[in-house]
């Protein structure tokens, strides 16, 4: 990875070039990613930044497999694009807001495709990098640095990501989420660090059954899917976090934490289980609350 500055105050100007030589599989590829940021310090308290570039990503493991899999995968592409500001404000609040569009494709999807192996004979494909994809959105941060003993920050993302089909439509992504909102603030005094964390986000995509057909070979049913704009609920979780730092003679430090997860117990789903003949179906259930007695000790 290279990259240069230039500063012609008060704009700054940074293009980068990062190389990387991929071989897995039965691939052996160089991926060539430009990158470019411009940063325009309008006033002392306003930042105005532009960044683009090329990024790529090599195919799961598990797509590259010779069994199962296509060994011959590219890595996914992405063009991503974003524009946005930082703005300083009274009581050391920091603000940032950024909106961002990024276009993806090599793709891996699912495919029953058969071509012809190395020797000739037909094997089925299992995936291939044929899909594109493209996500845009705005983000706004608000965030306080340590001042007092107390931190906090405060982010949302309003956001759309999408697929496109075998027809040439386009359908939001398996884990498209519309709103995403966190909270997380701590506070030290005297040795005690007490911090929360709180997330709220719509829910991700999810398909509805149109029918079912028996398969007397493999005695099952394959179920038929459509789309029909239906999500799973919303998802929100609050979690909590108490530390103590401790000092004996100067020889072993360290901390004790109490970690809870999911403090009131949200009930959140994260998919969807069907009965085996998919007449029915019931939430599957996230992670209920979960807590977590720990200590880190150094000997000095």
């Amino acid at each position: 990875y290279a990259e240069t500055a230039f500063d012609f105050d008060p704009v700054e100007i940074s293009l980068g070039l990062r190389v990387d030589f991929l071989r897995y599989g039965t691939l052996t590829d160089v991926a060539l990613d430009p990158r470019g940021i411009v940063r325009w310090q309008i006033i002392p308290e306003l930042l105005v930044k532009v960044a683009t570039g090329i990024f790529n990503q090599p195919a799961a493991v598990f797509q590259t497999v010779a069994s199962g899999g296509n060994p011959g995968l590219p890595p996914q592409r992405a063009w991503q694009s974003s524009l946005g500001l930082e703005l300083d404000l009274p009581l050391g609040i920091e603000v940032e807001v950024t909106g961002f569009y990024s276009q993806m494709w090599d793709i891996a999807r699912f495919s029953q495709r058969v071509v012809p192996g190395s020797d000739g004979t037909p094997r089925r494909e299992f995936f291939r990098a044929d899909q594109l994809g493209r996500a845009w959105g705005l983000e706004l941060l608000l965030r306080r640095p340590v001042e007092e003993g107390f931190y906090g920050w405060l982010s949302y993302t309003l956001s759309r990501s999408e697929r496109q089909n075998d027809g040439g439509s386009w359908v939001p992504f398996g884990f498209d989420q519309t709103h995403v909102l966190n909270l997380a603030a701590s506070y030290a005094v005297d040795g005690w660090r007490f911090g929360a964390t709180f997330q709220l986000a719509t829910g991700r995509p999810t398909s509805t059954i149109c029918g079912t057909t028996f398969d007397s070979d493999g005695v099952e049913y394959d179920p038929r899917f459509c789309d029909t704009g239906e999500r799973l609920p919303t998802y929100h979780q609050l979690n909590v976090r108490i530390d103590r730092d401790f000092n004996i003679d100067n020889v072993i430090t360290g901390t004790i934490y109490l970690d809870v997860l999911n403090v009131y117990y949200a009930q959140n789903a994260e998919g969807v289980i069907y009965q085996y003949d998919y007449a029915r179906s019931v939430p599957l259930p996230g992670l209920p609350i979960l807590g977590t007695l720990g200590i880190r000790a150094v000997y000095e």
